[in-house]
């Protein structure tokens, strides 16, 4: 069986988690949390580049699934408005 939920539930019980303050002291609860945000962070990012770019190789889907640096992560979100390439990104070597 796979359930699927409404983004409007998720964000309904993502606000719930968030305002239990004995939640938000278990380390497991914050490991979950920062995991989810990474995930979201990496699915939007190479969205938008198959948007911008049509095609992306596997190579790049790795990379940014591999990243773990919310850093990295943003600052390849923020290059996408810019870079006329994924070799300017630094995504890829031309």
């Amino acid at each position: 069986m796979n359930l699927k939920l409404h983004q409007e539930t998720l964000d309904q019980l993502d606000d719930f988690f968030r305002k239990m303050p004995e939640m938000s002291t278990m380390p497991f609860f914050h490991d979950a949390l920062k995991v989810s945000e990474q995930r979201g962070e990496q699915r939007i990012l190479i969205r938008q580049l198959r948007r911008k770019f049509a095609m992306i190789p596997d190579s790049v889907v790795q990379k940014i699934e591999a990243t773990d640096d919310m850093e990295q992560l943003d600052n390849w979100a923020d290059q996408i408005l810019t870079a006329n390439s994924l070799a300017d990104m630094g995504l890829l070597t031309e």
